[in-house]
């Protein structure tokens, strides 16, 4: 087989390459269309620039109170992960509460301070403290204005981890992908270091993503391998997810 390399745009990109929650684009969909080839799930890449925001054009500064979880990084900004065949728009995996269900997985895959000081720092934008994560994130002291943030991150689900690569065909696959990645609000990101002394800083302060793709590795079979594939009949594909990671207690009293 032949690998190669695909970076893919959003459906609903904005004229000027920017996304936000506050902007009225609350999900980020990318779609991976169908075709004779199978991509890899581990090497599924979210990526782009990260700004934080104090009001409309004014930029976070140090002397504002506004923070974020030095721990998930740009994983606080995704509340859901929705899988959707394209051909079918079935939904193959949803993961609610995403952001919490990185803080445990961040925390049990994390071994250091160390790698969040590194390359986690480098790749989700997390820091070993809350003032590490304000002047290097938030704030962006050393490049603010004309350097956003830049991070790749991966998509850590079942589907993706299953370890088998993923079949993009209408016919022997899943009949192409859809990924959406629910924004979390703003008020949920972000948060204030002085509690209520810190409201006027929150009223108006957004997160903004701008430049954002899905890159991610195909593989390309063999002509005779891809004859092979196109003869079988009744063909399952089988994958790990996660169904439920929280549950909900009812309860009368």
């Amino acid at each position: 087989m032949s690998n190669q390399h695909l970076e893919i745009t959003p459906s609903n990109v904005t004229s000027d390459g920017t996304l936000s929650f506050k902007n009225g684009q609350p999900v980020i969909q990318f779609i991976i269309g169908e075709s004779e080839r199978f991509i890899l799930g581990d090497s599924i890449r979210f990526t782009g620039n990260f700004q934080v925001f104090l009001s409309q054009d004014t930029l976070s500064d140090d002397s504002d109170e506004l923070n974020m979880s030095q721990r998930l990084g740009i994983y606080s900004c995704i509340d859901q992960l929705v899988i959707k065949s394209q051909r079918t728009n079935q939904v193959i995996e949803h993961l609610r509460n995403y952001n919490r269900f990185m803080s445990s997985y961040i925390s049990t895959t994390t071994s250091s301070n160390s790698d969040n000081l590194t390359h986690n720092n480098m790749t989700g934008l997390t820091c070993p403290n809350q003032a590490a994560v304000k002047s290097s994130v938030v704030d962006n002291l050393g490049n603010k204005g004309y350097n956003p943030n830049s991070f790749c991150v991966n998509l850590p689900c079942g589907f993706f981890n299953g370890g088998q690569a993923i079949p993009l065909s209408s016919s022997w696959g899943v009949g192409g992908l859809i990924v959406e990645l629910h924004l979390a609000p703003d008020n949920q990101v972000l948060f204030s270091n002085n509690g209520p002394s810190g409201v006027t800083a929150l009223s108006e302060a957004f997160y903004q993503f701008k430049n954002v793709a899905l890159v991610c590795e195909a593989q390309n079979p063999e002509p005779a391998d891809l004859m092979a594939l196109q003869k079988q009949q009744n063909q399952t594909f089988e994958y790990n997810s996660f169904s439920s990671y929280y549950t909900t207690i009812n309860s009368a009293n």
